[in-house]
């Protein structure tokens, strides 16, 4: 495609696109119902996105119940614009939108913007996968920064009952900008229901499955008397959350 940008008044040019928006089936009739309820929501235009390649338009990504691209909100905002898939095994994306509004009262995760049955719209952050970050060790002399920030985000969510159930495997849920701020993403999962902590969840992949991250920040700490400490964590976090970051020498 040769352009950059597709205004929500261009049907044409949004014709090219329609399995995105009503993906995977690309239903006319489904495209037009839902130009209409982005349009309500605010949204001016779709953007080319970085990450994946769906019928010749680079979007942000693509899951099993959504498709998620960039686009322009009516204030000129860039924003993420989360669309449910046709096939998705959920009716609505709307707990999504209201645990990353409850986490957005705490500071965590991208600012809610607005959303609907079937849309979510939320700030564009600029930034790059866990992942990547962490596969780039000239990273690394930031990671000590990166790291307490995540962790006193984990921590805020906790301390409230909201458990992100992805952060096990944190790689494709954390972005890091540019200027090194963590933000996690994709509340799809999140319950206020759950015994876990997100704490726990992120050390658990940072700390017992990574070698190299534990030799890189000098933990010289028994790997038993940390899960210990994790345990205790779990029943109080506003009592052993403190004792975590010393040990993690994060309390400078």
């Amino acid at each position: 495609m040769a352009f950059e940008e597709i205004p929500l008044d261009n049907l044409d040019k949004l014709t090219l696109i329609t399995r995105l928006i009503c993906y995977p089936q690309g239903n006319f009739s489904c495209l037009k119902k839902r130009i209409i309820e982005l349009k309500l929501l605010g949204v001016k235009s779709f953007l080319k996105g970085d990450k994946k390649i769906i019928d010749n338009f680079p979007i942000l990504g693509k899951g099993t119940t959504s498709i998620v691209l960039k686009g322009k909100y009516v204030t000129d905002k860039i924003v993420t614009i989360k669309i449910r898939r046709l096939d998705s095994n959920r009716d609505s994306v709307i707990h999504e939108a209201k645990m990353l509004k409850i986490a957005n009262d705490v500071n965590v995760g991208p600012k809610l913007i607005t959303f609907s049955k079937n849309c979510i719209i939320w700030e564009y952050i600029d930034g790059i996968p866990l992942n990547i970050f962490l596969g780039n060790k000239k990273n690394w002399d930031k990671l000590r920064y990166v790291l307490k920030n995540l962790l006193f985000q984990a921590y805020s969510l906790d301390k409230i009952g909201l458990t992100h159930l992805e952060l096990s495997r944190p790689i494709n849920h954390i972005l890091i900008t540019k200027d090194y701020k963590p933000v996690i993403i994709d509340f799809e999962t999140a319950t206020l229901r759950s015994r876990k902590k997100n704490l726990s969840q992120i050390l658990n992949f940072m700390v017992f499955r990574n070698n190299d991250i534990r030799t890189f920040l000098k933990l010289d700490f028994s790997l038993e008397y940390f899960r210990y400490l994790l345990q205790r964590y779990k029943e109080d976090p506003v009592g052993y959350f403190t004792d975590i970051i010393k040990i993690m020498r994060l309390n400078d």
